[in-house]
């Protein structure tokens, strides 16, 4: 893979967050076309979410979580 000298862009659309109020990193990699590591994965950014608190559990109770 080649990579012009300069700057390059990525973006990332997120377009429902059904997190609750806290800090997130977003983690990324890059791989060339047979997918061999270029870079690994480390967090390129980190966000707050100013959603709403988690209702509290009893000890040892485990929350699941869906990812659509």
């Amino acid at each position: 893979m080649l990579l012009d000298e300069g700057t390059t862009i990525a973006a990332c659309t997120i377009r429902s967050l059904p997190l609750p109020r806290g800090r997130y990193y977003i983690w990324a990699a890059v791989t060339d076309p047979a997918a061999g590591d270029l870079t690994p994965w480390h967090p390129v950014t980190a966000f707050e979410v100013l959603g709403t608190e988690l209702d509290p559990v009893l000890p040892g109770v485990i929350r699941l979580s869906l990812c659509t």
